[in-house]
């Protein structure tokens, strides 16, 4: 009888490590699981990051391109304006040269 009663405490005992090692591999399955999601997740994170600083780069060199433009544009501007006003002075020096005629 008192073996008996052995027996049947090991038997519970066992029954109860299988359950607590089952649900060890599970918890164990469960954070293997985490981690692959949590290395995808960094992957694609990564992948943006990239694609975005590569859109920046694109994008500095527009604005760049745009500031050069329009410096070249103020330029132009500029000696258009220095024409004109040597034009009219020269058209007013003429004015001025068939009046005195």
């Amino acid at each position: 009888a008192e073996l008996d009663r052995i027996k049947l405490a090991l038997d519970a005992a066992n029954t109860a490590r299988i359950h607590k090692e089952k649900e060890l591999a599970g918890m164990h399955s469960q954070i293997a699981t985490m981690e692959a999601q949590l290395r995808q997740q960094h992957s694609d994170h990564m992948m943006v990051k990239s694609k975005m600083e590569g859109q920046m780069a694109l994008l500095d060199k527009e604005v760049a391109h745009h500031k050069a433009s329009i410096l070249q544009l103020q330029n132009t501007i500029e000696k258009l304006q220095q024409e004109n006003n040597m034009t009219r002075q020269e058209a007013q020096r003429l004015r001025d040269v068939i009046w005195g005629l």
